[in-house]
């Protein structure tokens, strides 16, 4: 992962880069779009976001999940991780994760985007 201007930019391979603007939605370089996942609880400190975006991503990524959908993964745990203060440690569960990735792959009423 590198910082570039004000972009994050994570490369796992030569097929896949992935892009994620200083607060703001993620986009892979097909320009698929990424929606940003609600935080489940309020935001309190935003540090440790971007490593677990990239976590989850690779995680999800690596046991075979296609690019978009690994996107999904790590936008949820990034989304989570600003909901911890930086003076205590806890990860998102697997089914809390799934759940996150769940609510986001659901189609948006157009009254409701």
């Amino acid at each position: 992962m590198r910082y570039t201007g004000n972009t994050w930019e994570l490369s796992t391979s030569n097929r896949v880069r992935i892009s994620i603007p200083a607060a703001d939605d993620s986009r892979l370089p097909e320009l698929t779009h990424v929606p940003a996942a609600p935080p489940p609880e309020p935001v309190v400190d935003s540090n440790g976001a971007g490593d677990a975006f990239a976590a989850a991503f690779l995680h999800a990524w690596l046991d075979g999940t296609p690019p978009h959908r690994s996107a999904l993964h790590g936008a949820v745990a990034g989304a989570y991780a600003c909901t911890v203060p930086s003076t205590r440690a806890a990860a998102i569960g697997r089914e809390e994760l799934k759940a996150g990735v769940a609510r986001l792959e659901r189609p948006r009423r157009p009254d409701t985007a």
